[in-house]
């Protein structure tokens, strides 16, 4: 599956490395999906670390080359880059701060559902944490009121970063409400 979303979102693509405009909404939705399935893979072979996306190359490398895509879910993708490495030999996130006043909402969604794949893999550093508490505070302080989705990822996430032990099912889980 994760080689067939892969070609999608390249199938999005022209020649000069763009996305498409008539066909970006499929691209963030392909990113998304590719993004969410690769975190759970990585938490089902945790503590053992393998290569799934099945493109030839790294799958660090194949995200590496999805981030030149110009994609608005950047967010998305160097989250689940950064899942491919065994420790941050970058010194930790600090893109995020630059990124995040470019997301649009859903970004910090899907941020609330994959953080806790960092903490439960050991992928955290003082900068992941400060990304999780950003990513509380942006949806659970919104003008809007949250979902109940959004407020069962929070308190999730929550859990996770002070190593309240969870099972891996409820962490890949999309809809945490039940749990």
């Amino acid at each position: 599956m994760l080689p067939q979303l892969y070609d999608v979102l390249i199938s999005c693509v022209d020649f000069h490395g763009q996305i498409i405009p008539s066909l970006k909404e499929k691209a963030s939705a392909c990113t998304m999906a590719l993004s969410h399935l690769y975190c759970g893979r990585v938490l089902q072979a945790y503590p053992d670390r393998g290569e799934f996306l099945g493109c030839g190359r790294r799958d660090y490398e194949v995200f590496d080359q999805m981030r030149g895509l110009r994609l608005a879910d950047h967010a998305v993708l160097v989250m689940a880059k950064n899942l491919c490495l065994p420790g941050n030999p970058y010194g930790g996130f600090t893109w995020f701060r630059f990124w995040l006043e470019q997301c649009p909402d859903s970004v910090f969604e899907w941020l609330s559902h994959s953080l806790p794949y960092h903490f439960v893999t050991g992928q955290v550093d003082a900068k992941l944490d400060e990304l999780a508490i950003i990513v509380i505070s942006k949806l659970l302080c919104s003008p809007c009121s949250p979902s109940t989705q959004t407020v069962a990822n929070c308190t999730l996430l929550a859990c996770v970063m002070v190593e309240v032990q969870v099972d891996k099912k409820d962490i890949v889980r999309i809809d945490k409400r039940c749990s």
